[in-house]
């Protein structure tokens, strides 16, 4: 990307991923630091925009950290050992931190990007994804003019991944992941459940900045034929695929392979059918992506 169509776009993030979870958002933003034009926040999913940035009020994310994973990914993020593009970032996001929980300073959120000096920058955060329509509304100076793109996943495995991810973590406590009533409470999480629907989805952002301006990008298409599909964003996004530093392959996902939960029989067929409508939708609206997804899960029962 030249200095030029960078500047044109003028001070902030000059793209943004707006997930869902578990949409291979992390591999994205992994494979994008390994450019040499894109500078990314150190803060992986900066999720300002959502009003919830007061959570990093003194944490420790907002400080340099020197163990070796910290290190190792600031200098892939910087391509350099400075930390000058850090301590800028962290300056401005302690600030922002201190303000009171729903603010949204739009000013402050462009300044958040400024350490990019020239390079490629965006937010890649999957929260965007149950952002209300207030909300991206108000967003809508910051993102006029710039790429927006998601990632479509069958909603079916998108759930299972993101109930994996809470195994992990145990963020529900000491409960059966894979139970029936675990995947009850899931669905109808008040919090996560605007990230289940992605025809809702597109429904609240293009409604309010207009039909088309968010760029769909296929999960079966990143695990089936990575290179090509990563080429294809970065050319969305406005970036060079020639300046990608060779170092790690385009299929290399660093969290493939993870502990997931055993699901039961009886979950399993619930989470199928509850999102029956949304398989539906998608067949109608994705084309061939979303066909594949109501074939993979079969007749109602």
């Amino acid at each position: 990307m030249t200095e030029a169509s960078i500047a044109d776009r003028g001070p902030g993030p000059h793209f943004f991923c707006i997930g869902p979870a578990k949409s291979a958002t992390t591999w994205i933003a992994d494979h994008l630091k390994l450019h040499r034009d894109v500078w990314l926040p150190p803060i992986q999913e900066v999720s300002y925009l959502a009003g919830e940035f007061h959570i990093y009020r003194d944490s420790e994310h907002l400080e340099l950290r020197w163990d070796w994973w910290n290190l190792a990914k600031r200098v892939v993020r910087n391509k350099s050992l400075s930390t000058r593009r850090d301590r800028l970032f962290y300056a401005v996001a302690r600030e922002l931190a201190a303000m009171p929980p729903g603010t949204v300073d739009l000013d402050g959120y462009r300044r958040l990007f400024a350490p990019a000096d020239g390079r490629l920058t965006g937010d890649i955060s999957p929260v965007y994804a149950r952002l209300d329509a207030e909300r991206i509304r108000h967003a809508a100076p910051v993102l006029d003019g710039r790429p927006i793109f998601a990632i479509a996943r069958d909603p079916v495995e998108r759930f299972w991944s993101a109930m994996s991810m809470y195994y992990r973590y145990r963020t529900f406590g000491e409960v059966d992941y894979g139970s029936l009533e675990t995947a009850q409470r899931l669905f109808h999480d008040p919090v996560r459940s605007p990230q289940h629907f992605l025809t809702a989805i597109l429904d609240r952002w293009q409604g309010v900045l207009g039909e088309g301006r968010v760029k769909l990008f296929f999960f079966d298409d990143i695990a089936e034929r990575p290179e090509a599909t990563f080429r294809d964003i970065v050319a969305f996004i406005g970036g060079d695929y020639g300046q990608r530093l060779p170092f790690v392959r385009p299929g290399y996902n660093r969290q493939g392979g993870t502990d997931k939960a055993a699901i039961a029989p009886a979950a399993r067929a619930w989470v199928r059918e509850a999102f029956r409508p949304e398989l539906e939708a998608g067949a109608a609206r994705f084309g061939r992506h979303g066909r594949r997804w109501l074939e993979r899960h079969g007749s109602p029962a």
